[in-house]
């Protein structure tokens, strides 16, 4: 009954919806609301692929929610949880709006209305190359690589020192390059550098073909633009010929004014690394049920207590720290991101960042 229920909203949705097209590339920030709570969506859209950050109160408790999903041509769209099957959005999208329907925990419909919101953020371009070659040119039948990647950068001139940094500190392989900072030299740069290490393994004709198909795909996503602070994220998947790709994602927040990336000497306080530690391990315990009187590594962690760490993201709703496969524990743990929503940060965080945040003491 509920999946006709919908059938049926969504055909009456997308009669009044027509004419609305989806383009190739953008970035949008969406606001709305959720159960009745204020949201903001943070969208990345790159050919059919979408990436997003959704951000709102969920039973009076900060949400964070990464999203993945596909969009087609007329900007029919769906979203779901990162690695989870079950769509949570549906609906249709442009740069400008996103309408449709968000099902709750409990399953119902809730029809959602979302507006880009430029307001106190800024206009930012994604980029994307995709570029597949064999290992031997001259061979019909060859193994082969992909490459794919992305990135996404503000265009405006005024921001073009921030331009510059993001390019340098988030993208550029090496030491930085006056003449590549240009979107598309940088990413053909990242290929160059890709296939130069692949086409060293011609010399390898013997080795078994999986380990001949190379892949290296990189997908950015969004997490803040807003009280000038800009959150990157780049997702990085490589398989070069071993028993399992591996996954890297970085963040990279930047102060919109100064261009400066932030580290964690510019969000907290001195000597505030203890209290971060007690607060991050205290969230392993309580995601792997491991008693306080238990020791991390007897669960398998590779660690005693979780160290704080410069590959943190910063939101409207609180700060989380991401740790990738065998920095905590082994592979088969998968990622860990650890969030800590203000309320927890309070007298940890420097002026500078209140201020931006506008929090309060």
């Amino acid at each position: 009954m509920q999946i006709k229920r919908f059938i049926l909203l969504f055909f009456l949705f997308s009669i009044v919806f027509t004419g609305v097209f989806a383009q190739e590339n953008f970035y949008s920030r969406y606001t709305g609301t959720l159960e009745n709570n204020p949201a903001v969506l943070n969208l990345v859209q790159v050919n059919s692929k979408l990436r997003a950050h959704l951000f709102f109160m969920e039973d009076d408790a900060a949400s964070h929610t990464a999203l993945t999903g596909m969009v087609d041509k007329q900007g029919d769209f769906f979203l779901k949880r990162e690695y989870e099957s079950d769509t949570i959005i549906r609906g249709r999208l442009s740069s400008s709006r996103l309408e449709g329907f968000y099902f709750t925990k409990s399953n119902d419909l809730q029809r959602i209305a979302f507006s880009a919101d430029d307001a106190k953020s800024i206009a930012l371009t994604p980029y994307n190359l995709s570029v597949d070659k064999k290992l031997f040119e001259e061979r019909e039948e060859s193994p082969s690589a992909i490459f794919e990647s992305e990135l996404i950068v503000p265009l405006a001139e005024n921001l073009r020192p921030l331009r510059d940094s993001i390019l340098t500190q988030a993208f550029l392989v090496g030491d930085p390059d006056s003449s590549l900072l240009l979107p598309d030299q940088v990413l053909r740069q990242q290929a160059d550098i890709f296939f130069d290490n692949y086409q060293k393994l011609s010399t390898y004709d013997s080795l078994p073909s999986h380990s001949l198909q190379w892949i290296k795909s990189v997908e950015v996503g969004l997490v803040m633009n807003q009280h000038g602070l800009l959150c990157i994220e780049t997702s990085e998947h490589v398989f070069s010929g071993g028993a399992h790709g591996m996954l890297n994602r970085l963040f990279y927040v930047f102060d919109t004014q100064s261009a400066k990336r932030l580290r964690m000497e510019d969000v907290f306080l001195p000597h505030s690394d203890s209290v971060l530690a007690e607060l991050l391990t205290n969230e392993v315990r309580s995601r792997y049920e491991i008693h306080k009187d238990s020791s991390l590594q007897s669960f398998g962690l590779f660690v005693e207590a979780v160290v704080p760490h410069n590959n943190f993201w910063i939101s409207n709703t609180g700060i989380g720290f991401y740790y990738n496969s065998y920095e905590l524990a082994p592979y088969s743990y998968g990622q860990s991101d650890l969030f800590l929503p203000f309320s927890r940060l309070k007298g940890l965080l420097n002026n500078d960042i209140r201020e931006m945040l506008q929090l309060e003491e």
